[in-house]
């Protein structure tokens, strides 16, 4: 993430893309398999806010929590998709764990001819994109709550939820 960080400064599209379609996957992925994970991803959410999100706005300070909550939501809520990862890593572990109950009965009861119940995964998997989309929704009605008093800021985060574009 510092290296990516120091492409940032230079080509903060480039650097985004590849956070945003890469690296941040691999930390997704980390957070979706390991449990208590959290913790350990205090570093990476330091080089994130100290590094990373001012390099890629073209900032020479380190990011606000405001500004850092603006960047963790999705683009679809109006910001960056850049999640804190230390506050995801136990929501996804949850939901990973939900989706991957019936394998796991499977394989610990030794089931010799498992047959995917595709009706139940599509469900299940339902269930956890309108609990996640609800998350977001909520965190966006918090941070509009706090740019109460910055009515260009609140504008800025509802036109480009509206846009489905990046704020930058």
């Amino acid at each position: 993430l510092k290296q990516l960080s120091d492409i940032a400064s230079r080509e903060p599209q480039i650097a985004y893309s590849a956070y945003v379609y890469g690296l941040s996957k691999r930390w997704n992925y980390v957070c979706r398999t390991t449990p208590g994970v959290a913790d350990r991803l205090t570093p990476l959410e330091q080089v994130t806010r100290d590094e990373f999100i001012p390099a890629i706005i073209n900032r020479l300070f380190s990011c606000t929590d405001k500004l850092r909550n603006i960047t963790a939501l999705p683009p679809k809520y109006g910001g960056l998709g850049i999640p804190v990862m230390m506050d995801m890593a136990d929501r996804e572990y949850k939901f990973s764990c939900k989706a991957t109950k019936h394998l796991k009965e499977a394989i610990l009861k030794q089931v010799d001819n498992y047959t995917e119940d595709w009706k139940h995964s599509k469900e299940v998997k339902t269930e956890i994109t309108m609990e996640r989309n609800l998350f977001y929704q909520q965190k966006q009605a918090e941070i509009r709550q706090e740019l109460e008093s910055t009515p260009l800021a609140k504008l800025m985060l509802q036109l480009a939820a509206e846009k489905g574009e990046v704020l930058g």
